[in-house]
This record gives C-alpha cells, structure tokens and sequence, in this order.
C-alpha cells in the first residue's frame, strides 16, 4: 500500500509500484529505479499523466502542491493546474511549454507532451488525427525482428493461420474425407 509520509494515508501513484517510508524512496532513487513518470509514452491522457506526476511529487517532497507546481511553471494562479487535471481547463501552447520545462522533459518527451495535450484538445477527426500520427512517430520504436522465410510465408496471407486454427478447433484427424 503506498502512504503519504506525513499523514500515513494511502497515495495513489502508479497501478503497480507501492512505496512506504523515506528510507525506500531514497534507495530507489540512489539506485535509479525508475518510476512511472520516466516513460510518458505509455500515455493517451494528458490529464492523466499530469494527475500521475502530481501524485508522484506530492508522495516525494512534502512540500509539493498545485500552488509550487503552478510557481515553478511559471503560471501566475496557483488553482490553474488543478483545474486543468480535473478537466475545468486547457492548456495553451504557451502553457505547454511552461509545464513541460518544469517538468523537466527532455526535447522528445516535450514534443510528445505537446502533441498528446492538443491531441486530447482537438475538436474534429481531422485534427485528432494529425496529433495522432504525430504521437505515434515520437513514440519510442518497438523491438523489430527479421522473421524467417518461412514464418513470412506464413503470416502473409491471412487464411494460413485461419485454416491452423479451424483443424485444431474440428479435432481433425486427417480424415478429410
């Protein structure tokens, strides 16, 4: 169960990873474990990444609030982070770039940010789908393996594996007749 440090109530940080005293969180990150926040890519939800790094913040320093988020964003009301995680507001591009320098984002993860918050903000198809595809180019490739001859004979035309599945759900015994 992960707890607030000063009030050893229950944080909510990531789905998986539970932290419990000072003493763990100082040798995680002596270590460098990496929390969730470290891979933003994983995110469709600006406001949900937003909410994740909050509660992240809040459970690591005692002192972190909306009100010292907002201060060292640069953004004057101290309410206006809040209110964007909860849905009440938008972000500007101006915005954007404040929050994710005082995130600390490197140049990728910026532009990721960027696109996936004016994502989330489109109002038509059109526009949606070109952060889309801008999300998706950023995002880090995945693992590719040159696949045999074979294998690609057999994953190229769709009823190889159809007809593979089809004899074993019949319980087929080569007698087809």
């Amino acid at each position: 169960m992960k707890y607030h440090f000063k009030s050893k109530k229950p944080v909510i940080l990531s789905n998986n990873a539970y932290i419990c005293s000072h003493v763990i969180v100082v040798l995680l990150v002596l270590t460098g474990w990496q929390t969730a926040m470290a891979d933003m890519f994983v995110h469709q939800n600006y406001r949900e990444y937003l909410r994740e790094y909050y509660n992240e913040q809040k459970a690591l320093k005692k002192n972190f609030s909306y009100r010292s988020f907002s201060e060292k964003s640069g953004i004057a009301a101290p309410s206006f982070l809040f209110h964007v995680i909860e849905g009440k507001r938008n972000l500007t591009k101006a915005t954007v770039m404040k929050i994710s320098q005082a995130i600390g984002h490197n140049r990728d993860e910026a532009e990721f940010f960027e696109n996936l918050v004016f994502f989330n903000q489109a109002q038509s198809i059109a526009e949606k789908t070109v952060y889309y595809s801008r999300l998706v180019e950023i995002r880090k490739p995945i693992d590719i393996a040159i696949i045999p001859q074979d294998r690609y004979e057999y994953y190229s035309a769709w009823y190889h594996s159809v007809i593979r599945e089809v004899v074993i759900f019949f319980d087929f015994k080569d007698d087809y007749d």
